[in-house]
């Protein structure tokens, strides 16, 4: 999904929204979007850049139209329990999707997930 189209689709959905980008720098880029365009309408907060875990976890929970940005490793590590929200975005799976032709593993044994997502 490209980023505006994205933007406008977390401008239409209501409440509290998590968003996991894949890595920092896709967060980053994704933070100062929202930043620039959606900051009159929600409060947009993400891990790195907002606080600290426990600040962001307070903030989001404050705020009722809230946009939560996170890392997939951020996600699997200091929110083990997703904050309340009404809507969860995934920018990109970190496996591969049903039906989806499997890519070559190097060697036996090798697993992509853990050699592409988690550091």
């Amino acid at each position: 999904m490209n980023r505006p189209a994205l933007v406008e689709n977390l401008r239409a959905l209501s409440g509290r929204v998590v968003v996991v980008a894949p890595n920092e720098g896709a967060l980053a880029e994704l933070f100062d979007e929202l930043r620039a365009s959606m900051t009159e309408e929600r409060v947009i907060l993400a891990y790195r850049l907002s606080g600290n875990v426990a600040v962001l976890k307070r903030r989001f929970s404050e705020a009722e139209r809230g946009v939560l940005v996170l890392t997939t490793h951020a996600l699997l590590r200091y929110f083990q329990e997703l904050p309340p929200a009404q809507s969860l975005v995934i920018l990109r799976l970190p496996f591969e999707s049903p039906g989806a032709r499997p890519g070559k593993s190097p060697q036996p044994g090798h697993n992509h997930f853990f050699a592409k997502v988690i550091p």
